[in-house]
């Protein structure tokens, strides 16, 4: 990898970072480095609307603005499907770790039930000529600001790229922001329980995009979908034969730059395979 690239544990930290919201594990770079600062969990920013203020040790702060190409992403990072937390989360069990009471502790102050787990992380290059000494960033968006400490070490350093068996990426412009979400539109369910299947059938611009649908928590749910140009069907299910708790956890993504995107119909189903009145979807 060319130059340096200073990460800050972010799959050690994701459930202690979620605790506070504020404050991450501190780290140490030289100006000019990449660093990766995890953000939280639901910290939802984008580099369009982001802006990234270093106070330093002395001098005056520094300030990255909406689209500045210092700020090289903000990535989301999932739990491994087979971690202690999402393991402990679904079946109850401390696992060693209090890992329920930490999924627990998500639903009730971070996701309101929604079990759509991710911890963001900002990828940055650090302003050339920062002193050295303590530093403070400030990660504002428009539904709040994140601070993360951060040690300014001696000398200067280099912004990192991509390798990864022999192919030098460090000149791709935009490599890191591919990880980034695409557009996406989310559909949602509401109604008066949640059901044990959900069949949903959506209406699109002919000629516009190509549709791709993700299922955010796929131990949660299993999904079938298919497009023939104009309509997408879509099947959701829960997993191992048990309903979901909510209806939240139904939740969908429906990407590929479509136009003209509209719910044409939702049946939802029993486990007996009857139908369950009042079940309504909406698109956001």
């Amino acid at each position: 990898m060319a130059g340096k690239c200073i990460a800050v544990g972010a799959l050690v930290v994701l459930v202690l970072a979620g605790c506070t919201g504020i404050q991450t594990f501190p780290t140490a770079a030289r100006p000019g480095d990449t660093v990766l600062l995890p953000l939280g969990w639901g910290a939802a920013l984008g580099r369009e609307s982001v802006t990234v203020t270093v106070l330093p040790a002395a001098g005056s702060p520094v300030t990255l603005g909406p689209g500045d190409p210092r700020i090289r992403a903000l990535v989301r990072l999932y739990p491994d499907p087979a971690s202690r937390l999402i393991v402990g989360s679904e079946t109850g069990q401390g696992l060693g770790v209090n890992a329920a009471a930490y999924g627990a502790l998500l639903q009730q102050r971070i996701t309101g039930a929604d079990r759509e787990w991710w911890l963001q992380v900002l990828c940055l290059d650090l302003p050339p000529g920062l002193p050295a000494g303590p530093a403070t960033l400030v990660v504002a968006g428009p539904a709040g600001e994140q601070r993360v400490s951060l040690e300014i070490l001696e000398g200067s350093g280099l912004p990192a790229g991509l390798a990864s068996f022999g192919l030098d990426l460090s000149r791709a412009a935009g490599a890191l922001a591919t990880l980034e979400r695409a557009p996406h539109t989310t559909m949602r369910f509401q109604g008066p329980r949640a059901p044990h299947a959900i069949q949903a059938t959506l209406a699109r611009s002919p000629g516009v995009g190509a549709p791709w649908l993700v299922n955010p928590r796929g131990d949660l749910k299993n999904m079938a979908w298919s497009d023939d140009g104009t309509t997408i069907r879509v099947l959701l299910t829960a997993t191992g034969g048990r309903p979901l708790p909510d209806l939240v956890d139904f939740t969908i993504l429906v990407a590929g730059e479509l136009a003209g995107l509209r719910i044409d119909g939702v049946r939802a189903y029993d486990r007996s395979g009857s139908v369950i009145p009042g079940i309504t979807a909406s698109l956001e």
